[in-house]
């Protein structure tokens, strides 16, 4: 069900904003129940649209085997984007072109140190809550549930349709 729950958490934190409305699609390489390339589509209540796309199979075929990871967050005033194989983290609005200092994955020790403060203090400005942990897992388990229901659907259909 890894559909994406950080980059789901990391839009909610970046637009400060929760989700409204979501939809998972899924594409198969295999009979896995589990899709091995997955769309997630979410709304949130401040216009904003995200599109999280997850996949351990996206160069399944490719001589040279690679892992990308594309985040884009699309809103009303411009649009950031995060590239790990062009090592790009940008945000492009109204002002202009704005570069962000990239990194390849998160700061672990940075997170750690904070997790650290959050159990001293019993918050954190930085870390997500329980709660909007529970809320983003039940987002990615639901559509990840809807993309297997809808792939069962189309095959049903398939079969149907072959027969008639």
């Amino acid at each position: 069900m890894d559909c994406g729950t950080h980059q789901i958490d990391l839009a909610r934190f970046w637009l400060g904003s929760d989700i409204v409305r979501y939809a998972g699609h899924g594409a198969w390489v295999d009979e896995y129940e589990a899709p091995d390339h997955m769309w997630l589509h979410l709304d949130h209540s401040c216009g904003a649209h995200v599109v999280v796309e997850i996949s351990y199979s996206y160069h399944h075929t490719s001589k040279n085997k690679k892992s990308e990871f594309v985040y884009e967050l699309i809103g009303s005033e411009g649009v950031i984007r995060y590239d790990r194989e062009r090592a790009q983290f940008r945000m492009e609005d109204g002002a202009g072109l704005h570069e962000f200092e990239f990194h390849a994955e998160k700061s672990f020790s940075g997170m750690y140190l904070e997790w650290s403060h959050a159990l001293a203090a019993g918050h954190s400005d930085l870390l997500t809550s329980a709660e909007d942990g529970l809320r983003v897992t039940d987002i990615a388990r639901n559509a990840t549930d809807e993309a297997i229901k809808n792939r069962r659907t189309s095959r049903m259909q398939a079969m149907t349709n072959g027969r008639a």
